[in-house]
C-alpha cells in the first residue's frame, strides 16, 4: 500500500466568513497546495485536515459546512465517486450556500449534480498551477474572507500591557477564591484529617515519613513467545488486549505516538504473528486487541463470533473480509493497517464505531455509505 502523507494547514473556526473546501482525498496532491497558497494569502478557509483526533467526523464536517460563507468544490472523477463528497454537495445546496466549482479535469457532470451546481461559479483549473488557482479563488472570495492568519485559528495574540494586567487580575481573583474556600472548609471541618492521629490500638499506614500509595499498574511484557504462549493457554477471561510484546489491562492504554506503539507510557516492541493461532482458540473472548503483531491475515478469527470489540491496528493486513463472520462486532479499530478495500464494513449489522487514521477516513466513509456508524479519526 502506498503511504499517503498529507501536509496539515491551519483551518479557521471563527464567526467571520470563511470558505469550506470539499474535495476527494485521492485529489489531495492537487488540492492541498491550493489550500496552502490560500493560507499564505491569509484567506480564511476550513477543510477536513482541521478535524482533531477523536472527533466525530461527519458531525465536524456538517457543522463547519453549515457555518461557512462559501463552499468550494474541487471536482474530479474521484469526487463523483465519493459518497461523502456528494453528501457535502447536497447539504450545501439544501442550505443555499454560495458555491464555487473548481474543475480539476475535463468532466461531464451527471444531470442531477449539474442541476445542483447550476448556480455555482465555475473555475476551470485542469492544467493550472495551484498558486494561480488560489489567486483566482481569492479574487472570487474577495476581501471579506481575508484575515490576519491568527484570529480564529487559535489563541489570539494580545499586547504585552493588556496581557500583564490580565495575569495580575487572574492571580488576585484566584488567591481570593482559594482563601475564601479555605475559610469555608476550615469552619466546616473539611480539613480535620490534617490533625488526625491513629487511635490507640490502631496501626498507622504512614511509616518512616513514607506516605501510603497505591502502586501504579504496569503492563505485562512478554520476554519471549514461550512465556506468552504459557500464559495464553491458561487464559480464560472474556477480554484480551495485546499490543506488541505486551498485554494491557485496558484498551484505552494502547496508543500510537509518532509511528510507535505504546501501552501507557511504555513503548512496546513488535509482537509475533504466531499469537493469532492461540488467540483464535479462545471462543469466549468478546473484547480483543491484537495490535502491532505483524499479522497479514486474520481469517483465523472467523470462528470468534462473540467478538464485540476488535482492534487490529498496526498490522499489514490487506483483506478485511473476515469481518463478515463477526455479526456482533460493535467497535472496530483499524488504524495503520494495509487494507484499501473497506466495503465489508457496510455488511456488519451491529457496527457502531470505526476508528481509523486520517488517510483512510474518506475511503471508510464511502464504504459505509448512509449508515449511522460513527467514524473517529485517530
Amino acid at each position: 500500500m502506498r503511504e499517503l502523507k498529507f501536509p496539515v494547514y491551519k483551518t479557521y473556526s471563527g464567526t467571520d466568513p470563511y470558505a469550506f473546501i470539499s474535495y476527494a482525498h485521492g485529489d489531495a496532491d492537487r488540492v492541498l497546495p491550493v489550500i496552502g497558497a490560500l493560507n499564505e494569502d491569509l484567506f480564511r478557509q476550513w477543510y477536513d485536515g482541521g478535524i482533531e483526533a477523536g472527533t466525530n467526523w461527519p458531525e465536524a464536517v456538517a457543522s463547519h459546512l453549515l457555518q461557512a460563507g462559501t463552499v468550494v468544490f474541487f471536482l474530479s472523477a474521484r469526487f463523483l465517486n465519493s459518497q461523502n463528497c456528494i453528501r457535502e454537495a447536497n447539504y450545501a445546496v439544501s442550505e443555499r450556500k454560495p458555491m464555487i466549482c473548481v474543475f480539476l479535469e475535463p468532466l461531464e457532470l451527471p444531470s442531477d449534480l449539474a442541476m445542483q451546481f447550476s448556480t455555482a461559479t465555475v473555475v476551470h483549473a485542469e492544467s493550472t498551477a495551484p498558486e494561480e488557482v488560489a489567486k483566482t479563488l481569492g479574487s472570487l472570495l474577495g476581501s471579506a474572507y481575508l484575515g490576519d492568519g491568527v484570529t480564529g485559528y487559535g489563541p489570539v495574540h494580545v499586547g504585552p500591557e493588556w496581557n500583564v494586567w490580565r495575569i495580575v487580575s487572574i492571580v488576585f481573583a484566584s488567591f481570593f477564591l482559594l482563601t475564601l474556600l479555605f475559610m469555608v472548609g476550615y469552619f466546616s471541618g473539611w480539613f480535620s484529617f490534617l490533625s488526625a492521629k491513629p487511635a490507640i490500638g490502631e496501626t498507622s499506614t504512614v511509616q518512616s515519613g513514607q506516605a501510603e500509595a497505591t502502586p501504579e499498574a504496569t503492563p505485562l511484557e512478554f520476554k519471549d513467545s514461550v512465556t506468552r504462549d504459557i500464559l495464553l493457554r491458561n487464559y480464560e477471561e472474556a477480554s484480551l488486549y495485546l499490543c506488541g510484546n505486551t498485554m494491557a489491562a485496558d484498551p484505552s492504554a494502547i496508543r500510537r505516538v509518532n509511528g510507535a506503539w505504546y501501552v501507557g507510557k511504555s513503548k512496546v516492541q513488535p509482537g509475533n504473528p504466531s499469537v493469532l493461532e492461540l488467540v483464535a482458540q479462545k471462543r469466549n473472548i468478546a473484547h480483543l486487541a491484537l495490535v502491532d503483531q505483524g499479522i497479514e491475515s486474520f481469517d483465523a478469527l472467523v470462528s470468534m463470533s462473540k467478538l464485540q470489540y476488535l482492534d487490529i491496528s498496526g498490522n499489514p493486513v490487506t483483506d478485511l473480509g473476515f469481518l463478515a463472520s463477526l455479526p456482533d462486532l460493535k467497535t472496530l479499530r483499524i488504524v495503520d493497517v494495509g487494507a484499501t478495500d473497506y466495503s465489508v464494513l457496510s455488511s456488519l449489522p451491529a457496527l457502531e464505531t470505526v476508528y481509523v487514521e486520517y488517510a483512510s477516513a474518506g475511503a471508510v466513509l464511502d464504504a459505509l455509505g448512509d449508515s449511522d456508524v460513527d467514524v473517529v479519526v485517530k
